[in-house]
């Protein structure tokens, strides 16, 4: 009777430690698989972020790279001579012949690539809407991969519905080409980045940029209206939110930091003298700052 007794101990002790070891091979497995699942959801995040920000610029031509590419066609015409020598006697003359001679001229087209300064101040005001209809269709390709993503994060199902229907929206300001609509809807796409990232990650540092880069593209898109007090409601809103990382600065990005912080307070500046060229250069300023930072 004891034997017995003991051999049900031995037999219910491995079972529970088959248990446990299952367990905890589910727990990491699980934990392994939320990493991998929010890692690929932050990249996409990510690539929205830097589509949105581009289609944004490009509404005004903006480009942060301080040059741009043109494409310059030149004609070039090269000819081509045809000689000939006919000659022809008749009986009583000697040595008669008779040369012609004809030219050919073909042209050619040659495209030429250089770089150019490109500037707030030189830039063509006139909006690209090819550029911009096309970039909108591409998000239509992502968003299904995307929707599912972020409800195996547990966002917020009418966050996810919301940023779907605002897309249709901004096509619809797209192929209407109205410039005011657009800035808008696209600075409202943006908006829903920083609530997205908060379900995903734990950087305290790179959320509190989403959301102060949100308020300035969201200042930016009010410029079309001259909605300056809206303008400057949002830029003080970027800087009081930015404020907190400014004590929880190390020595390794703390001059990025501030730079970004000196850059915002500029760009108030330029809200309260109510001049659009001088405000477009400030913000263009602020996003190179925050690209740094990232």
């Amino acid at each position: 009777m004891k034997n017995f007794k003991s051999v049900l101990l031995i037999v219910f002790g491995i079972i529970t430690i088959i248990a446990v070891m299952f367990f905890i091979n589910y727990i990491f497995n699980n934990n392994d698989n939320n990493i991998n699942n929010n890692s690929k959801l932050m990249s996409e995040i990510k690539y929205v972020d830097a589509k949105l920000t581009s289609m944004l610029n490009d509404m005004n031509n903006i480009n942060l790279e301080n040059y741009k590419i043109y494409v310059s066609k030149t004609s070039t015409s090269a000819s081509s001579e045809s000689q000939g020598e006919e000659q022809s006697q008749s009986s009583g003359e000697s040595g008669n012949s008779e040369e012609t001679q004809s030219q050919e001229e073909t042209s050619d087209s040659v495209e030429q690539y250089g770089l150019e300064e490109s500037g707030i101040l030189t830039n063509n005001t006139d909006v690209n809407w090819k550029i911009i209809k096309n970039d909108v269709e591409q998000f239509y390709s992502i968003i299904p991969t995307i929707t599912l993503d972020l409800y195996d994060a547990e966002v917020n199902q009418n966050e996810i519905l919301n940023f779907n229907k605002d897309l249709d929206e901004l096509t619809v300001a797209i192929k209407e080409e109205s410039k005011e609509k657009t800035l808008n809807k696209l600075a409202s796409l943006y908006g829903y980045l920083p609530m997205y990232a908060k379900n995903i990650s734990e950087d305290s540092m790179y959320l509190k940029v989403l959301e102060t880069k949100s308020n300035i593209l969201f200042a930016y898109s009010l410029l079309e209206v001259q909605d300056w007090q809206g303008m400057s409601n949002y830029v003080s809103m970027a800087i009081e939110g930015y404020t907190s990382i400014l004590n929880n600065i190390n020595e390794q990005n703390e001059y990025a930091v501030n730079k970004v912080y000196i850059s915002l307070n500029e760009l108030k500046n330029a809200v309260d003298m109510q001049d659009r060229e001088i405000f477009l250069i400030k913000y263009k300023n602020v996003l190179e700052e925050i690209e740094d930072l990232e």
